[in-house]
């Protein structure tokens, strides 16, 4: 049967047990408060009742190498060795080296931001691309109607080009604006101690049940800042996160996450941080922080519950719980819903003054004693609470999971059984035991030492037999059996962790280990149990606080150049599933686009951006290869030197060609003289020629004249000579008688 009780009803039980309890419920108590702490007394008992508690104190007591009060008992009434063989520290220690190597190394972070796959836009970015759709579609539109060829195909074809070029210069934007989101939020994470409070978690993250991680707390912090060449001293604001005990929350019973039910969180502050509340306003109320300090509110362990308080502070090393909570204030941070006419009571009337009385709204709420000094709505829109779980092993719907040491206590039960007798066993078989006939032996021995060289008097058989008076014999020898037994338990822990001896450098190995590829496949195959834890704390932890921090930053930037909506990545479980594979591919990939013709597609800056997310993997300080504006700078530059010294070619080439066009001008003009020199020449010399033709001729004339005058006068003469022969001859004929 269930019981159902009343409010009234469940008080009364609660004032009934109050002894027991953190903080006291009284009579004379606010609504509210009771409500928060009748909220803390449930989960209080339902965290005991359902052997939470146990098994927090169970696995720090068997990760630190301790038994229990009740092994202890055991083990002390069967006498013998107490050694504890902490194989399961070993196994802790493996898992939170090899987790911190992955999360929080030098080169790699733990988280990332990146847009969705389809960003939302701004409204005037939207209405630009949707005039380019209409521009496009009309230029179409236009083109089919002139264009035979432009089909209804061809149409179709166009629209998924031009939306395809739409989605990735948008992502491309996004991209490029989710990368100052990014560098903000590491810068933010840093200042907050992301990373210690992260590594802290881890360490929890492996030896309880559940981890939790508290974020963003709004925290006020010295800084130094220099003015002037001087240091001078002042107050920042960052967002810190911080690593809670698992001892000290108090999750609703029926919750699976802290956002389910009312959670509660058991804080302790010291007295100055109480007293920096002092001054800081509202939401604090000050009257109440005063009567908390006046009243000094922090009574060590009077009002503190002795079952958990006491275990905790002996598995922490802290001596008792008056010592581990002297000068501490006891406080519970809550988070959950209250009825708001009992928040009216309580003085709370902003943004409530419209609802039902009834209604129940998410408040956040600090309490101290019996003093609420802190009271408000959560003002998240999703009314997500600043706490994060993970599990190394998750239990479907419950808040806490299961850990190391808690899936191999039977496992450690054994190896120390097995340990304890092997020590036993080696101390009685480790030397000669004596045999005595105590009534043999003579007045005056000692039979409680054995010593080496030492004489034995005894006296004769009085049965006349031949019996020794002392004889030695030794005890058997177990330790074979015994160390084959720790040995198979021993592997039965790496099967039930999934961490085996070789994931850590433990040399003692064999089969397929002793090889190179052997041992790798082998770690390929053993991560898998890893991979599975770490993605449990980048789903519970890593991510969601990024994504709140992302909220934060868009609230208090206005300034942001981009408000869609994204999606943070984890790198841990990634990196570890990615880790060489990808860097093997990229390696691949770089050498297969190594030839013209894929390097003219990627050009200089595609190129580079392959080669820096290589060089970025490989731990250098400054990454070797430029960024993308440097090489921007460089390509633009060098196409300025390429066009001034093509402008210079030009230039050059133009002298040149005026150089060559005298050159030629000129050479025609030597080749004109010289061809009008020699046509002087020819002239000349046909002019002489012509002369001394004339000359030739002139003379030939002469002599032709001469000849002809000579033989005119000879024709003359010899005329005159017959006329004178003629004379003669009739002068002769005349006178001779003839």
């Amino acid at each position: 049967m269930i019981e159902v009780k009343g409010t009234q009803e469940l008080k009364e039980e609660l004032v009934e047990s109050a002894d027991s309890a953190i903080f006291k419920v009284d009579e004379s108590y606010s609504s509210l408060l009771s409500h928060i702490l009748q909220s803390f007394q449930t989960n209080k008992d339902a965290k005991e009742s359902s052997g939470v508690n146990r098994m927090l104190i169970e696995s720090l007591q068997q990760f630190n190498g301790e038994y229990t009060q009740e092994d202890l008992s055991i083990i002390s009434s069967e006498g013998g060795s107490s050694i504890f063989l902490n194989l399961t520290s070993t196994k802790v220690r493996a898992a939170i080296a090899w987790i911190k190597d992955l999360l929080l190394s030098g080169n790699i972070d733990a988280f990332s931001i990146e847009p969705t796959p389809i960003p939302d836009l701004p409204e005037d970015v939207q209405q630009a691309i949707a005039v380019k759709l209409s521009e496009e579609f009309d230029q179409a539109a236009e083109v089919g109607q002139g264009e035979v060829s432009m089909t209804l195909k061809l149409m179709q074809e166009r629209k998924r080009d031009l939306m395809d070029a739409i989605l990735e210069e948008q992502q491309k934007e996004a991209e490029y604006a989710f990368k100052i989101y990014d560098k903000r939020i590491k810068d933010q994470m840093k200042e907050g101690s992301f990373d210690k409070a992260l590594s802290l978690v881890i360490d929890d993250f492996c030896v309880f049940p559940t981890a939790i991680m508290k974020g963003p707390i709004l925290t006020k912090v010295p800084q130094l800042r220099w003015e002037g060449g001087l240091p001078v001293s002042g107050d920042k604001l960052i967002f810190k996160n911080k690593r809670v005990s698992p001892f000290d929350v108090y999750p609703a019973p029926e919750a699976s996450d802290p956002g389910t039910g009312d959670f509660i969180e058991h804080m302790r502050l010291s007295r100055k941080e109480v007293s920096d509340l002092l001054g800081v306003g509202e939401p604090y109320k000050e009257d109440a922080i005063r009567r908390v300090l006046e009243n000094d509110i922090s009574k060590g362990s009077s009002d503190m519950d002795s079952n958990i308080e006491q275990d905790k502070a002996s598995a922490e090393l802290k001596d008792n719980t008056f010592e581990s909570n002297k000068n501490v204030f006891h406080a519970l941070h809550f988070f959950g819903t209250a009825q708001v006419k009992i928040l009216r009571e309580w003085g709370l009337t902003d943004d409530i003054e419209d609802l039902d009385p009834l209604v129940e709204v998410e408040i956040e709420a600090i309490v101290i004693g019996n003093e609420i000094i802190k009271c408000v709505l959560n003002d998240d829109p999703l009314h997500r609470r600043p706490y994060f779980i993970a599990s190394f092993q998750r239990r479907p719907d419950s808040f806490w999971g299961s850990s190391i040491p808690w899936q191999m206590r039977d496992i450690q039960k054994i190896c120390n059984a097995t340990a304890r007798a092997l020590m036993n066993n080696m101390g009685i078989s480790s030397g000669p035991m004596m045999e005595l006939n105590i009534e043999r032996l003579a007045d005056g021995q000692d039979i409680e030492e054995l010593r080496a060289r030492s004489i034995v008097q005894v006296t004769n058989d009085p049965t006349g037999g031949s019996s020794r008076a002392v004889q030695f014999f030794s005890a058997p020898s177990n330790a074979a059996e015994l160390l084959a037994v720790y040995k198979e338990f021993e592997q039965r822990a790496d099967d039930v962790t999934m961490i085996p001896r070789y994931a850590y450098g433990n040399e003692r190995t064999g089969g397929a280990a002793q090889t190179a590829s052997g041992l790798s496949m082998l770690l390929e195959s053993a991560s898998k149990g890893i991979k599975d834890a770490i993605r449990h704390l980048d789903e519970g932890i890593v991510i969601p606080r990024v994504e709140l921090e992302f909220y934060y930053l868009i609230l208090n930037n206005e300034d942001l150049l981009f408000t869609g909506d994204s999606i943070a990545i984890a790198r841990g479980s990634q990196t570890l599933l990615r880790e060489g594979m990808e860097q093997q591919k990229r390696a691949e990939f770089l050498q297969i686009t190594a030839n013209p013709v894929d390097q003219e597609l990627m050009g200089p800056i595609g190129r580079a951006s392959m080669l820096r997310e290589m060089a970025a993997q490989l731990g250098y300080v400054t990454n070797p290869v430029p960024s993308r504006q440097e090489l921007k700078l460089m390509v633009a530059k060098k196409a300025a030197e390429s066009e001034k010294a093509s402008q210079q070619s030009d230039s050059m080439a133009i002298t040149q060609m005026q150089t060559e066009a005298q050159i030629r001008v000129s050479e025609q003009i030597q080749q004109a003289k010289q061809q009008e020199l020699e046509h002087r020449r020819e002239k000349d010399t046909a002019d002489i020629q012509l002369r001394v033709k004339k000359m030739e001729d002139d003379k030939e004339v002469a002599q032709m004249k001469a000849m002809a005058k000579i033989k005119e006068t000879e024709m003359t003469n010899q005329a005159k000579a017959e006329d004178t022969n003629k004379g003669i001859a009739l002068q002769l004929k005349t006178n001779g008688g003839i």
